[in-house]
């Protein structure tokens, strides 16, 4: 198929670009004309791309005869102003879906947070990123055209593996490990994710894709986690121990976010019906972030 992917040049996104690509799909990119292109330049010259900057969706929908869209460019505000974040995470997609709908594609498969499950909406943390995302799902009936295009809600828990930013909490971790810094200031730990290595969240897109035909033509959801929760205490003491650091861990010494969300994992139902599984433990993972850190 002709897959056409957002966020390419990303974390989630590059290694959706590598999977695709290995399943013979014929993959485009729509990115920006300065984005960091480091995790995908093996591939370059295998995939098609388009600067946004410098072109349009309507004109990337015209050149392409694109089978499905997966949506997995995001902003967390982090960089960018409130009206930037706005136009990253509900005006893009909504002109992505527009032109997808026109267009009449198989399917939209949009990435989404755990931070917008309904238990979790009073999450302060990173709230205008949570907020938007879940206000262009909050627009999707407005536009969908269910007698054509399927779409689908892919619902991630905490993603985590090589290639990462490092600021992200895995990452950051993992890497002041490595560096033997003195002490590490943390929460107790008490909080417990769904983390889920990013090979396994690449093959559960990938089944996904190869099973579009017994989704529904209107909104589906799923939730791609190992569907189990440990505490990030865990996490953070298996790879203290995996990395042999000396690093004196101080769990306590930061407190909790406001409405921090204390527990979350993924119902993998859906994905179980297609006969997905996860491949990874957490040992596993960390081992191969380390190994990746390493090199």
């Amino acid at each position: 198929m002709r897959i056409l992917v957002t966020g390419g040049t990303g974390f989630v996104g590059s290694h959706l670009v590598k999977g695709l690509l290995e399943d013979d799909h014929h993959v485009i990119i729509i990115k920006r004309s300065f984005s960091n292109t480091d995790r995908i330049s093996n591939y370059l010259d295998r995939i098609v791309s388009y600067d946004i900057d410098k072109t349009t969706i309507k004109s990337v929908f015209e050149n392409e005869s694109i089978d499905v869209v997966i949506h997995a460019a995001t902003s967390y505000g982090s960089r960018e102003s409130l009206s930037e974040q706005i136009e990253s995470n509900v005006v893009f997609p909504m002109k992505l879906l527009e032109s997808a709908l026109e267009h009449k594609i198989n399917a939209f498969i949009n990435t989404d947070t755990f931070f917008n499950k309904p238990a979790h909406r009073n999450y302060k943390y990173l709230g205008s990123y949570s907020k938007t995302k879940r206000y262009f799902l909050e627009l999707v009936p407005f536009f969908q055209n269910k007698e054509e295009t399927k779409f689908i809600n892919a619902r991630l828990e905490h993603v985590y593996g090589p290639n990462d930013g490092p600021n992200k909490f895995t990452t950051h971790v993992i890497t002041q490990m490595l560096n033997n810094i003195p002490s590490l200031d943390l929460t107790l730990g008490e909080q417990k994710r769904d983390f889920i290595f990013i090979d396994d969240v690449t093959s559960a897109y990938r089944l996904v894709i190869k099973n579009l035909h017994i989704f529904s033509d209107c909104y589906n959801e799923i939730e791609i986690g190992r569907g189990m929760s440990v505490s990030i205490r865990h996490f953070i003491e298996s790879a203290h121990l995996l990395t042999n650091s000396k690093t004196k861990l101080k769990f306590g010494a930061l407190p909790y976010r406001e409405s921090e969300i204390m527990d979350s994992y993924a119902n993998t139902l859906k994905l179980n019906e297609l006969g997905w599984s996860w491949n990874d433990g957490i040992d596993d993972g960390i081992r191969k972030i380390i190994n990746h850190l390493n090199t």
